[in-house]
């Protein structure tokens, strides 16, 4: 399953081995969807970071800012901070961690137009969403409590378009959801992480 896809003509293709390349081809009448690991009420977005230069993600996401085209950041209201973006950059890095349980990250800001279910809905319909709650359990973790306040046949169109995806499935690669062990591919770049030293089922202190 792929990572990163480029639709062009009607036809996927997947770009995670030449993700920096497709993004070279860009230009300004081009959409590209990319999603945040924080956000903050100012409405700013960060991601996170774990591999030396970002990885090969990390080379592409400053040319995909300058290459002019429109960037679209789709990311849930549950990756909303209590601090801000800077904050949060500030206090993140790959190494400036001494002990992580995972590997160490840092985060680099993105911009671009944010869409979150919120704003997506307001996007739909002509209607007015407040965010009264988040989050669950069983089910229910990410969720978010939202008030339409609209015309009757907005509000209605708002909500046919809820349950169209009500119930939608998780996707993704499964190997991705794997906890990590120790001495696994990427504990080669990934620094600070006490799966590095130790075995899993004794995770312990370790400063480097």
């Amino acid at each position: 399953m792929a990572h990163s896809v480029l639709l062009e003509g009607g036809q996927i293709r997947n770009i995670d081995n030449d993700f920096s390349q497709a993004v070279v081809s860009l230009r300004r009448h081009d959409v590209a969807v990319i999603g945040a690991n924080a956000i903050d009420y100012a409405g700013r977005a960060a991601m996170l970071l774990g591999r030396p230069l970002g990885g090969s993600p990390g080379l592409g996401i400053a040319g995909l800012m300058a290459q002019g085209c429109r960037l679209v950041i789709a990311c849930g209201l549950e990756k909303l901070i209590p601090g801000t973006i800077d904050e949060a950059i500030k206090a993140g890095g790959i190494f400036s961690a001494d002990w992580s349980m995972g590997m160490a990250t840092g985060l680099t800001p993105l911009t671009g137009h944010l869409i979150t279910e919120k704003r997506a809905l307001e996007m739909i319909a002509a209607v007015h969403c407040t965010v009264i709650a988040c989050g669950g359990i069983a089910g229910a973790e990410g969720g978010t409590t939202l008030v339409l306040e609209g015309e009757k046949t907005e509000s209605s169109a708002a909500i046919e378009a809820i349950l169209a995806v009500k119930g939608a499935k998780t996707t993704g690669c499964p190997a991705s959801l794997v906890e990590c062990t120790s001495r696994q591919e990427g504990c080669a770049v990934h620094q600070s992480c006490a799966w590095r030293t130790c075995k899993g089922e004794m995770l312990t202190w370790h400063v480097k």
